[in-house]
């Protein structure tokens, strides 16, 4: 397994938004199942940067987190620890975390 992956997701959309493919072509799930899931099969470790996106929307990261435990393909302490997000919004990562908790709870 290689070590580390970085994406720039604004090179897939500078306006990450939606959760699947009813709120358009470039949402979460798309993100989720075409770069994200792929990249962890084969690295240690993935840095999704926002830092040249326009915002992005709590759905959009909602489907790819929470899509994560829902789908079981990682545990949370494990997505947690394997998926580095790089905002220069706090209030993104605080997000990301509460997503992945609220998912991991309904499951139980």
């Amino acid at each position: 397994m290689k070590p580390e992956k970085v994406f720039n997701v604004a090179e897939y959309t500078d306006t990450p938004i939606g959760r699947n493919s009813l709120d358009g072509p470039k949402n979460g799930a798309d993100y989720r199942d075409n770069f994200v899931v792929p990249a962890l099969a084969d690295y240690q470790t993935i840095k999704l940067d926002f830092s040249e996106t326009i915002g992005t929307t709590p759905s959009f990261l909602e489907e790819i987190f929470g899509g994560i435990i829902r789908e079981r393909i990682l545990s949370p302490a494990e997505l947690k620890r394997r998926v580095i997000v790089i905002s220069k919004y706090e209030s993104v990562k605080r997000n990301i975390n509460k997503y992945i908790d609220e998912a991991a709870a309904k499951l139980n």
